[in-house]
Protein backbone atom coordinates (compact mmCIF):
# COMPACT_ATOMS: atom_id res chain seq x y z
CA UNK A 1 0.00 0.00 0.00
CA UNK A 2 2.95 2.15 0.66
CA UNK A 3 4.56 1.87 -2.87
CA UNK A 4 1.14 2.45 -4.66
CA UNK A 5 0.49 5.30 -2.29
CA UNK A 6 3.96 6.79 -3.45
CA UNK A 7 3.16 5.89 -7.09
CA UNK A 8 0.02 8.29 -6.71
CA UNK A 9 1.99 11.37 -5.08
CA UNK A 10 4.30 11.07 -8.35
CA UNK A 11 1.54 11.23 -10.56
CA UNK A 12 0.17 14.13 -8.44
CA UNK A 13 3.18 16.39 -8.56
CA UNK A 14 3.98 15.66 -12.42
CA UNK A 15 0.43 16.96 -13.55
CA UNK A 16 0.81 19.56 -11.28
CA UNK A 17 4.30 20.77 -12.67
CA UNK A 18 2.94 20.62 -16.02
CA UNK A 19 -0.02 22.45 -15.34
CA UNK A 20 1.58 25.30 -13.61
CA UNK A 21 4.31 25.24 -16.79
CA UNK A 22 3.71 28.51 -18.45
CA UNK A 23 1.37 28.04 -22.02
CA UNK A 24 4.25 30.23 -23.75
CA UNK A 25 6.78 27.64 -23.18
CA UNK A 26 4.54 24.75 -23.86
CA UNK A 27 4.12 27.00 -27.54
CA UNK A 28 7.37 27.33 -27.47
CA UNK A 29 8.70 23.58 -27.61
CA UNK A 30 6.03 22.65 -29.88
CA UNK A 31 7.38 25.13 -32.41
CA UNK A 32 10.46 23.77 -31.86
CA UNK A 33 9.90 20.40 -32.52
CA UNK A 34 7.88 21.75 -35.27
CA UNK A 35 10.68 23.41 -36.82
CA UNK A 36 13.36 20.58 -36.49
CA UNK A 37 10.70 18.44 -38.23
CA UNK A 38 10.82 20.42 -40.86
CA UNK A 39 14.36 20.59 -41.69
CA UNK A 40 14.64 16.92 -41.24
CA UNK A 41 12.24 16.66 -44.19
CA UNK A 42 13.50 19.05 -46.41
CA UNK A 43 17.34 17.40 -46.01
CA UNK A 44 15.91 14.32 -47.17
CA UNK A 45 13.72 15.82 -49.91
CA UNK A 46 16.99 18.19 -51.31
CA UNK A 47 19.60 16.22 -53.19
CA UNK A 48 23.16 16.80 -52.51
CA UNK A 49 25.49 19.10 -54.44
CA UNK A 50 27.14 16.30 -55.45
CA UNK A 51 24.54 14.17 -56.68
CA UNK A 52 24.18 14.50 -61.09
CA UNK A 53 20.76 16.03 -61.57
CA UNK A 54 18.38 14.53 -63.63
CA UNK A 55 17.96 14.87 -67.43
CA UNK A 56 15.73 17.44 -68.44
CA UNK A 57 13.75 16.40 -71.37
CA UNK A 58 11.84 19.75 -72.05
CA UNK A 59 14.21 21.36 -74.57
CA UNK A 60 13.61 25.28 -75.19
CA UNK A 61 11.91 26.47 -78.35
CA UNK A 62 13.20 27.94 -81.28
CA UNK A 63 14.00 31.41 -80.80
CA UNK A 64 13.56 32.57 -84.78
CA UNK A 65 10.67 33.53 -86.41
CA UNK A 66 8.90 30.52 -87.54
CA UNK A 67 9.88 29.38 -91.01
CA UNK A 68 7.44 27.85 -93.65
CA UNK A 69 9.70 24.96 -95.09
CA UNK A 70 6.46 23.47 -97.19
CA UNK A 71 7.42 23.25 -100.90
CA UNK A 72 3.35 22.90 -101.85
CA UNK A 73 2.88 26.83 -101.88
CA UNK A 74 5.57 27.53 -104.44
CA UNK A 75 4.60 24.50 -106.56
CA UNK A 76 0.74 25.87 -106.22
CA UNK A 77 1.82 29.30 -107.39
CA UNK A 78 0.45 30.52 -104.21
CA UNK A 79 0.86 34.58 -103.45
CA UNK A 80 4.37 34.21 -101.11
CA UNK A 81 3.77 37.28 -99.40
CA UNK A 82 0.96 35.75 -97.66
CA UNK A 83 3.09 33.18 -96.45
CA UNK A 84 5.16 32.63 -93.09
CA UNK A 85 8.63 33.95 -93.96
CA UNK A 86 10.94 31.27 -95.73
CA UNK A 87 14.72 30.08 -94.63
CA UNK A 88 16.87 30.46 -97.44
CA UNK A 89 20.21 29.75 -98.13
CA UNK A 90 22.37 31.30 -101.29
CA UNK A 91 18.67 32.72 -102.35
CA UNK A 92 17.04 29.12 -102.53
CA UNK A 93 14.60 28.38 -99.52
CA UNK A 94 15.12 25.19 -98.47
CA UNK A 95 12.23 22.37 -98.40
CA UNK A 96 11.51 20.01 -95.53
CA UNK A 97 8.37 17.28 -95.88
CA UNK A 98 6.37 17.46 -92.76
CA UNK A 99 4.27 14.70 -93.40
CA UNK A 100 7.20 12.02 -92.74
CA UNK A 101 6.94 11.67 -89.17
CA UNK A 102 9.82 10.07 -87.01
CA UNK A 103 8.80 6.85 -86.26
CA UNK A 104 10.17 5.80 -82.81
CA UNK A 105 8.87 5.99 -79.32
CA UNK A 106 12.38 6.88 -77.69
CA UNK A 107 11.99 10.85 -77.00
CA UNK A 108 16.20 11.44 -77.96
CA UNK A 109 15.15 9.81 -81.24
CA UNK A 110 11.79 11.85 -81.60
CA UNK A 111 14.06 15.42 -81.34
CA UNK A 112 15.02 14.55 -84.81
CA UNK A 113 11.31 15.92 -86.40
CA UNK A 114 12.03 19.34 -85.48
CA UNK A 115 14.00 22.41 -86.84
CA UNK A 116 16.61 23.50 -83.60
CA UNK A 117 18.13 27.28 -83.51
CA UNK A 118 21.63 25.50 -83.81
CA UNK A 119 20.96 24.36 -87.20
CA UNK A 120 19.39 27.67 -88.67
CA UNK A 121 22.64 29.50 -86.92
CA UNK A 122 24.78 26.70 -88.68
CA UNK A 123 23.78 27.09 -91.93
CA UNK A 124 23.62 30.68 -91.92
CA UNK A 125 27.54 30.77 -90.95
CA UNK A 126 28.35 28.80 -93.49
CA UNK A 127 26.72 30.92 -96.21
CA UNK A 128 28.93 33.43 -94.82
CA UNK A 129 31.60 31.32 -95.08
CA UNK A 130 30.96 29.78 -98.72
CA UNK A 131 34.91 28.69 -98.57
CA UNK A 132 34.31 25.76 -95.87
CA UNK A 133 32.24 23.89 -98.15
CA UNK A 134 32.70 24.80 -101.66
CA UNK A 135 34.01 21.59 -103.19
CA UNK A 136 33.97 19.52 -99.80
CA UNK A 137 32.86 16.45 -99.29
CA UNK A 138 30.85 16.76 -95.82
CA UNK A 139 29.34 14.30 -93.21
CA UNK A 140 26.77 15.68 -91.07
CA UNK A 141 25.73 14.09 -87.53
CA UNK A 142 22.83 13.67 -86.21
CA UNK A 143 21.81 15.35 -88.94
CA UNK A 144 17.47 15.18 -87.66
CA UNK A 145 15.74 17.12 -90.29
CA UNK A 146 19.22 17.46 -92.35
CA UNK A 147 18.57 21.22 -93.01
CA UNK A 148 23.03 21.74 -92.34
CA UNK A 149 23.79 19.09 -94.87
CA UNK A 150 21.36 20.72 -97.09
CA UNK A 151 22.10 23.89 -96.84
CA UNK A 152 26.28 22.87 -97.41
CA UNK A 153 25.51 21.26 -100.90
CA UNK A 154 23.23 24.58 -101.58
CA UNK A 155 26.70 26.26 -100.89
CA UNK A 156 28.66 24.34 -103.16
CA UNK A 157 29.50 21.03 -101.41
CA UNK A 158 30.59 18.34 -103.69
CA UNK A 159 28.96 15.41 -101.99
CA UNK A 160 27.15 15.54 -98.22
CA UNK A 161 26.32 12.64 -96.49
CA UNK A 162 23.27 12.74 -93.80
CA UNK A 163 23.15 10.36 -90.92
CA UNK A 164 21.07 9.90 -87.88
CA UNK A 165 19.11 7.11 -86.53
CA UNK A 166 17.25 4.65 -88.44
CA UNK A 167 13.71 6.12 -87.55
CA UNK A 168 14.94 9.30 -88.99
CA UNK A 169 16.57 8.32 -92.14
CA UNK A 170 12.84 8.29 -94.55
CA UNK A 171 12.21 11.96 -93.60
CA UNK A 172 16.04 12.66 -94.89
CA UNK A 173 15.40 10.91 -97.94
CA UNK A 174 12.22 12.81 -98.58
CA UNK A 175 13.67 15.68 -97.88
CA UNK A 176 16.70 15.12 -99.95
CA UNK A 177 14.17 14.14 -102.96
CA UNK A 178 12.00 17.73 -101.97
CA UNK A 179 14.98 19.88 -102.63
CA UNK A 180 16.12 17.96 -105.49
CA UNK A 181 19.68 16.84 -104.38
CA UNK A 182 19.84 13.41 -104.82
CA UNK A 183 23.01 13.95 -107.20
CA UNK A 184 24.48 15.68 -104.32
CA UNK A 185 23.34 14.46 -101.18
CA UNK A 186 22.33 11.15 -99.61
CA UNK A 187 21.16 9.79 -96.25
CA UNK A 188 22.25 6.88 -94.39
CA UNK A 189 21.89 5.39 -90.95
CA UNK A 190 25.05 6.04 -88.42
CA UNK A 191 24.75 4.88 -85.24
CA UNK A 192 27.34 6.34 -82.52
CA UNK A 193 27.86 3.58 -80.77
CA UNK A 194 29.30 1.55 -83.83
CA UNK A 195 30.22 4.39 -85.54
CA UNK A 196 33.67 2.65 -86.80
CA UNK A 197 31.56 0.38 -88.74
CA UNK A 198 29.56 3.12 -90.51
CA UNK A 199 32.18 5.14 -91.15
CA UNK A 200 34.39 2.71 -92.89
CA UNK A 201 32.83 2.63 -96.07
CA UNK A 202 32.93 6.05 -96.74
CA UNK A 203 35.43 8.67 -98.73
CA UNK A 204 37.76 10.32 -97.68
CA UNK A 205 36.09 13.51 -95.39
CA UNK A 206 37.08 17.05 -95.38
CA UNK A 207 34.87 18.10 -93.18
CA UNK A 208 32.21 16.85 -90.61
CA UNK A 209 29.78 19.08 -89.05
CA UNK A 210 27.07 19.18 -86.50
CA UNK A 211 24.50 20.99 -84.92
CA UNK A 212 22.76 20.70 -81.62
CA UNK A 213 23.68 16.64 -81.04
CA UNK A 214 24.46 16.63 -77.16
CA UNK A 215 22.02 17.88 -74.42
CA UNK A 216 22.38 15.37 -72.15
CA UNK A 217 24.96 14.11 -70.34
CA UNK A 218 24.59 10.41 -71.77
CA UNK A 219 24.75 11.74 -75.37
CA UNK A 220 28.25 12.79 -74.87
CA UNK A 221 30.37 9.93 -74.95
CA UNK A 222 28.47 8.52 -77.58
CA UNK A 223 28.91 11.57 -80.48
CA UNK A 224 32.84 12.12 -79.43
CA UNK A 225 32.76 8.58 -80.59
CA UNK A 226 31.15 9.00 -83.79
CA UNK A 227 33.31 12.65 -84.27
CA UNK A 228 36.04 11.01 -83.57
CA UNK A 229 35.78 8.28 -86.19
CA UNK A 230 35.46 10.10 -88.79
CA UNK A 231 38.00 12.29 -88.35
CA UNK A 232 40.96 10.21 -88.25
CA UNK A 233 38.67 8.06 -90.90
CA UNK A 234 39.13 4.59 -88.91
CA UNK A 235 37.81 1.23 -90.61
CA UNK A 236 37.93 0.28 -93.87
CA UNK A 237 37.26 -2.47 -95.98
CA UNK A 238 37.66 -3.15 -99.91
CA UNK A 239 37.94 -0.90 -102.33
CA UNK A 240 36.80 1.71 -100.32
CA UNK A 241 39.47 1.63 -97.85
CA UNK A 242 41.63 2.63 -100.68
CA UNK A 243 40.65 5.96 -100.77
CA UNK A 244 40.46 6.20 -96.67
CA UNK A 245 43.13 8.47 -95.42
CA UNK A 246 45.45 7.16 -91.92
CA UNK A 247 44.97 8.56 -88.67
CA UNK A 248 47.27 10.91 -89.18
CA UNK A 249 46.57 12.06 -92.55
CA UNK A 250 43.26 12.60 -91.85
CA UNK A 251 43.43 14.61 -88.47
CA UNK A 252 45.79 17.26 -90.65
CA UNK A 253 42.93 17.03 -93.13
CA UNK A 254 39.38 16.62 -91.75
CA UNK A 255 37.59 19.49 -90.46
CA UNK A 256 34.18 19.52 -88.00
CA UNK A 257 32.58 22.36 -86.98
CA UNK A 258 30.08 21.54 -83.86
CA UNK A 259 26.79 24.14 -83.11
CA UNK A 260 26.40 24.10 -79.40
CA UNK A 261 23.55 25.09 -77.42
CA UNK A 262 24.36 25.17 -73.55
CA UNK A 263 21.57 23.84 -71.66
CA UNK A 264 23.61 22.59 -68.40
CA UNK A 265 26.99 22.95 -67.15
CA UNK A 266 27.29 19.64 -66.29
CA UNK A 267 25.82 18.57 -69.84
CA UNK A 268 29.33 20.83 -71.11
CA UNK A 269 31.58 19.60 -69.11
CA UNK A 270 31.02 15.85 -69.84
CA UNK A 271 31.34 16.86 -73.62
CA UNK A 272 34.53 19.38 -73.30
CA UNK A 273 36.07 16.24 -70.65
CA UNK A 274 35.38 13.44 -73.75
CA UNK A 275 36.42 15.43 -76.48
CA UNK A 276 39.84 15.86 -74.16
CA UNK A 277 40.08 12.01 -73.91
CA UNK A 278 39.57 11.81 -77.69
CA UNK A 279 42.69 13.56 -78.34
CA UNK A 280 40.26 16.75 -79.90
CA UNK A 281 41.09 20.30 -80.18
CA UNK A 282 38.93 22.88 -80.68
CA UNK A 283 38.26 27.12 -80.51
CA UNK A 284 35.63 29.21 -80.60
CA UNK A 285 34.49 31.01 -83.33
CA UNK A 286 34.03 34.63 -82.76
CA UNK A 287 30.48 35.95 -82.44
CA UNK A 288 31.16 39.14 -85.42
CA UNK A 289 31.70 35.91 -87.93
CA UNK A 290 28.15 34.64 -87.57
CA UNK A 291 24.82 35.85 -89.18
CA UNK A 292 23.94 38.94 -88.19
CA UNK A 293 20.42 37.75 -87.81
CA UNK A 294 21.43 34.39 -86.87
CA UNK A 295 23.21 34.42 -83.05
CA UNK A 296 22.12 33.27 -79.63
CA UNK A 297 24.13 34.28 -76.59
CA UNK A 298 23.73 30.30 -75.67
CA UNK A 299 24.77 28.95 -79.01
CA UNK A 300 28.34 28.54 -79.79
CA UNK A 301 30.08 27.70 -82.74
CA UNK A 302 33.46 25.45 -82.52
CA UNK A 303 35.99 24.67 -85.09
CA UNK A 304 37.34 21.51 -84.28
CA UNK A 305 40.41 19.69 -85.08
CA UNK A 306 42.40 16.15 -84.26
CA UNK A 307 45.64 16.54 -83.45
CA UNK A 308 47.90 14.44 -85.25
CA UNK A 309 50.28 13.59 -82.51
CA UNK A 310 47.90 12.68 -80.26
CA UNK A 311 46.07 8.92 -79.05
CA UNK A 312 42.46 8.41 -78.00
CA UNK A 313 43.75 8.53 -74.29
CA UNK A 314 47.23 10.52 -74.54
CA UNK A 315 45.67 13.77 -75.75
CA UNK A 316 49.13 15.57 -74.26
CA UNK A 317 46.06 17.99 -72.61
CA UNK A 318 45.99 19.72 -76.02
CA UNK A 319 42.46 19.12 -76.62
CA UNK A 320 42.12 22.43 -73.68
CA UNK A 321 43.51 25.00 -76.49
CA UNK A 322 40.21 26.06 -75.72
CA UNK A 323 40.11 25.33 -72.46
CA UNK A 324 39.36 28.93 -70.86
CA UNK A 325 36.02 28.82 -73.25
CA UNK A 326 35.01 25.52 -72.08
CA UNK A 327 35.44 26.84 -68.41
CA UNK A 328 32.90 29.72 -69.12
CA UNK A 329 29.80 26.99 -69.97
Amino acid sequence: SHSRTFFLLLVFVANNAIQMEPRDSINARRAERLAMYLKKKAERETPSIDTEPRPILALPGPAFPKFNFAKSSIDQGENESSTVERFCVNSRPIFLDRTTKINSSDHTEQTAGSVWDCSLILAKYLERHPDIVQGKVILELGSGQGLVGIACSLIGASRVLLTDVSAAVPALDANVRLNVLEDKVSAALLDWARAEQHIADLPRLDLVVAADTVWVPGLAPLFVNALAAAMKGTGGSGDAAATLPTASESSLHTQALLCHRTRSHLTDRVLWDHMKEAGLEWSTVPDEELHQEFKDPDVRVFSVRLHAASSSRQADNRGSADSGEAERF
